[in-house]
């Protein structure tokens, strides 16, 4: 899967470059004080995230990762951790537009270098309508290691749009992600034996566009678990970090 992923990526990205084939590339890199993934903290320090994704005609191809910025996970003496990817994603995916709303469906491989973690992988299926807020159901199934299932209901809403100089606006947004969780995911990743709502994302981003293709995105977010059994897994169930993004698009 990452092996197509990575080929698919190269051979649009040679063609686009040589002007055959018309379509978007977005390059982001986003700075977290700590990692959270379904409520679950994976990295309660500080993380470097970044991206590339390419898009033609529906189909998107992209790769994401996560570079551990300290060394808070380091178990052993041996453990290099810190400065060093400790999962890199691949993803494929089609999507569908319907003028009022919008359907995808693609493939995500999740790769842990520098851990012990296996390797896993998921299908996901969703679906939007262009109306405020955005409402998005998004279906995963995991296909490889954790065969568990994974729904969220998510959405945004920008607030406002001020412009600050000449080619440099804002736009101001909330975000929202509520997720559940069968027996068979819940079991895998929180050690509970039962499907449940698992965690509850808030979000409050502010896109600075600078020009047309560069975008800075400070953000805060606060997530809370929201299962008693999974709470009491954990001293802290709730979780508050900041980040910034700088993206380009072209």
């Amino acid at each position: 899967m990452r092996y197509l992923v990575i080929l698919i990526v190269s051979a649009l990205f040679l063609q686009a470059s040589a002007g055959i084939l018309p379509f978007s590339v977005t390059a982001d890199v986003t700075w977290n004080s700590k990692y959270v993934w379904r409520g679950l903290p994976c990295d309660e320090e500080s993380v470097l995230q970044p991206s590339l994704f390419l898009s033609l005609t529906g189909l998107t191809a992209g790769v994401w990762g996560n570079v551990e910025m300290t060394d808070v996970n380091e178990l052993t003496e041996e453990d290099d951790r810190m400065g060093a990817f400790t999962e890199i994603d691949y993803y494929l995916g089609y999507e569908i537009d319907l003028l009022l709303a919008g359907v995808g469906i693609g493939v995500g491989y999740y790769d842990y270098p520098n851990t012990d973690v296996e390797s896993s992988a998921e299908l996901y299926l969703y679906g939007y309508a262009k109306v405020p807020f955005s409402p998005t159901v998004t279906i995963y199934q995991g296909i490889k290691e954790s065969e568990g299932m994974y729904v969220s209901v998510s959405g945004s809403q920008d607030l406002c749009s001020m412009t600050l100089a000449p080619a440099i606006s804002m736009t101001p947004a909330l975000t929202a992600n509520l997720g559940w969780g069968n027996k068979v995911h819940n079991n895998y990743n929180f050690g509970v034996d039962k499907p449940a709502m698992t965690d509850l994302t808030l979000g409050l981003t502010a896109p600075v566009g600078i020009g047309p293709v560069v975008k800075l995105t400070p953000a805060l977010h606060y997530s809370m678990m929201l299962d008693e059994e999974i709470k009491d897994l954990y001293e802290d169930d709730t979780n508050f970090w900041g980040g910034v993004s700088l993206t380009a698009s072209i």
